[in-house]
């Protein structure tokens, strides 16, 4: 064979595979996404919980950066860009998410909205008044608080989400939705919900038993983020740091809560990530005890799905704990 035809026939296999490799990729995206579905979420744990059940029938975005704060959240324009023609939005509903609701709207008129709140039993919203035993605010103070309050969650606590229980209403209302916009999948969609509820009943026993012992029963946290989660799992939420995400406590506040760390002997408090821990850090600096950081949201490194980051907010308490 000459080497002129030695060329031509090694370009025509060059394009052959070029060609090929062509196909394979668009194939590949195509089978990712077979439906050309596109749903937004709100928050890390719903993102998760929804890109486990739809797998690969729907492309899954979250709107909330990772390390952000819902309470302290500002879009930006890269937010914008990812919610372009999304077809649903899964949020957490109860006021938490609303200024990703906003952002959705305001860019997809014709979103569909789905409020997974629905399908939990829902604790009230704590007040002041609850979260310490006296209080002897300004009236102008109260007013204030109670409109913030009132602004961020209403009567209901939102923060379900960082519960099992929680987890499985989402994933259940994930389904019931997926199967309502997408039927042809309706089997698929039931499938990942039964296996990954069988998951999570298996999370629920293994860190029951691992807080089981546990010398202390109680917990200080940062914000009233974690009352479904320490409820589920025996333990009891005396107080928190913040009576309102994102306010700084007054100083009279604060002295109710360290008389709560006295009475009750605790000793450890828990922060957040995605706040400022200077507040609990001085307090803890003053009682002289320890500071444990809980993640209510997760996503970030070893904390990459709802199961981890609740594993690794038992093994922080088991830790603190430990005698």
């Amino acid at each position: 064979m000459q080497r002129k035809e030695v060329i031509i026939l090694g370009l025509v296999l060059l394009v052959s595979v070029l060609v090929g490799g062509g196909v394979y990729i668009l194939t590949m995206q195509d089978a990712r996404v077979p439906n050309g579905i596109k749903i937004a979420t709100s928050i890390f744990p719903v993102y998760d919980i929804t890109r486990t059940i739809v797998s690969n029938k729907a492309e899954v975005v979250q709107v909330l950066p990772n390390g952000a704060s819902p309470h302290t959240y500002e879009p930006t324009v890269q937010d914008q860009l990812k919610i372009q023609q999304t077809d649903l939005l899964f949020m957490i509903g109860l006021e938490f998410d609303h200024l990703v609701e906003e952002l959705v709207q305001e860019n997809n008129p014709v979103v569909q909205i789905v409020d997974l709140s629905k399908l939990i039993d829902l604790h009230e919203n704590p007040t002041t008044e609850d979260a310490v035993d006296e209080h002897d605010y300004t009236h102008e103070a109260e007013h204030e608080e109670d409109k913030h309050d009132e602004h961020e969650h209403g009567e209901l606590d939102p923060h379900y989400f960082t519960s099992i229980t929680g987890a499985k209403a989402i994933a259940q209302g994930v389904m019931e939705a997926m199967q309502a916009y997408d039927p042809t999948n309706a089997t698929f969609y039931q499938q990942n919900y039964q296996r990954y509820t069988e998951q999570l009943d298996d999370l629920l026993a293994e860190s029951m038993q691992a807080t089981a012992t546990l010398p202390y029963e109680v917990l200080i946290t940062f914000h009233n983020a974690f009352a479904y989660f320490a409820e589920e799992l025996g333990l009891e939420v005396l107080t928190t740091i913040e009576p309102f995400p994102g306010k700084e406590p007054t100083i009279t506040y604060l002295a109710e809560v360290g008389r709560v760390i006295q009475e009750h002997q605790v000793t450890a408090l828990f922060s957040e990530p995605q706040l400022s821990s200077a507040v609990v850090d001085a307090l803890a600096n003053d009682y002289q005890i320890a500071v444990y950081t809980l993640d209510p949201l997760g996503g970030g490194i070893g904390r990459d799905s709802f199961i981890k980051n609740y594993q690794q907010n038992v093994e922080i308490i088991v830790n603190a704990y430990q005698p």
